[in-house]
């Protein structure tokens, strides 16, 4: 086991003072460049407002229903075939019995 010197003295050499920081300069200020004035957009009309109705989009209409009907075919699929979900998947067992399925097969 290794002990202290009597005297109190380290046995690593003394660190060499800092040395003193040279003279910085900061660097000049940089003239930002100024962004030109913006336009402010007119306010959203408020509920109800018929002026702001638009036409409705049959694409839009086609999308919303196509989302649908494929969530109900999901939704038709994982029933119909519910125990092969839980064989490949046991914790939706526990879904389909909250739901009131056999899962018998």
């Amino acid at each position: 086991m290794a002990t202290p010197p009597a005297n109190g003295k380290a046995l690593l050499p003394a660190a060499p003072p800092p040395a003193a920081p040279a003279h910085f300069e900061p660097p000049p200020p940089v003239q930002m460049p100024r962004r030109a004035p913006q336009l402010i957009d007119p306010p959203l009309p408020q509920l109800g407002d018929t002026a702001a109705r638009q036409e409705s989009n049959p694409l839009l209409w086609a999308a919303w229903i196509g989302s649908a009907l494929t969530v109900v075919a999901a939704v038709a699929l994982l029933w119909a075939y519910r125990a092969e979900v839980v064989a490949v998947w046991p914790p939706a067992a526990r879904l389909f019995l909250a739901l009131g399925a056999d899962l018998g097969g």
